[in-house]
């Protein structure tokens, strides 16, 4: 607990006007479902795969990271899929639509040495779980600005017809 109380500086708790990008790595199209997950910087709320995520250290000595790592779950295969008779989505007889479940997990990761703690957990410092609630809770700046995107083509095909 000692790395992460000596670095509590660098740790900051996002407010509502703060960018929180925790969907896919800024410099590369990394996510929590690849491998080693994805490292959002809990001072500049940035996301880092695992390639770059020491790169962002060095730059800018920021050592707490959370971690977010999605895994796919194993559902049993309780009968053999049948093949589609229909052209459909999701009817008797057509395609399946059942999409994977993944399991997320989150730990507060400290660089240069890794050094991990679990969260949820009672024994981080107060801050540390505020910040790391209030990441997980925020919309991602991904989403938004996709929303943002589809909103502004939607409004110029309104002025189009």
């Amino acid at each position: 607990m000692d790395p992460l109380r000596s670095n509590l500086s660098r740790v900051r708790i996002p407010e509502p006007t703060n960018r929180i990008y925790k969907h896919e790595c800024c410099i590369s199209f990394d996510t929590p479902r690849s491998e080693g997950g994805l490292f959002v910087d809990m001072n500049t709320f940035l996301a880092f795969g695992k390639d770059y995520v020491g790169w962002n250290y060095e730059k800018t000595g920021n050592s707490v990271y959370l971690h977010i790592n999605q895994t796919k779950k194993l559902v049993p295969e309780d009968r053999p899929s049948k093949k589609p008779t229909l052209l459909a989505i999701g009817v008797d007889g057509g395609f399946d639509n059942n999409e994977p479940e993944y399991e997320e997990t989150h730990n507060i990761v400290i660089l240069p040495d890794y050094v991990t703690f679990s969260f949820p957990s009672v024994e981080l410092p107060e801050k540390v779980r505020l910040a790391v609630d209030a990441i997980l809770m925020a919309e991602g700046e991904e989403r938004k600005e996709q929303l943002a995107a589809w909103t502004a083509d939607k409004s110029k095909l309104v002025r189009m017809q």
